[in-house]
């Protein structure tokens, strides 16, 4: 849930197919050799079901994230645009192009 979230987010780890599976952040994983039979499975087992409910269902699901993710801009904007303006943002992008670690003060 939201500790996962926030380990992910602050440390920016990157995370395995697997490990995103794990945490819930996609649906299924699967190697590069079954991909094609997982996503044609998926794909029938939907196209079989009541399809007039799954659109029903995805419609409601895509209101509600769309609604909660405006706000979620929103206020991100405003605290990245910030980040972006910050000392240790100028840091990170010189220590990039010299191809260092950067040394962040919190500024």
């Amino acid at each position: 849930g939201l500790q996962k979230a926030k380990r992910y987010l602050l440390t920016g780890d990157l995370l395995t197919g697997r490990e995103a599976a794990e945490i819930g952040l996609v649906t299924e994983c699967a190697s590069a050799a079954d991909l094609d039979t997982v996503v044609d499975a998926w794909a029938e087992r939907l196209a079989n079901g009541a399809t007039r409910a799954i659109c029903l269902t995805k419609r409601s699901l895509n209101t509600a994230i769309r609604q909660q993710g405006q706000i979620y801009m929103d206020l991100h904007l405003g605290l990245e645009t910030q980040t972006y303006l910050s000392k240790d943002h100028r840091e990170a992008a010189n220590a990039f192009v010299e191809k260092r670690e950067p040394r962040f003060t919190g500024e």
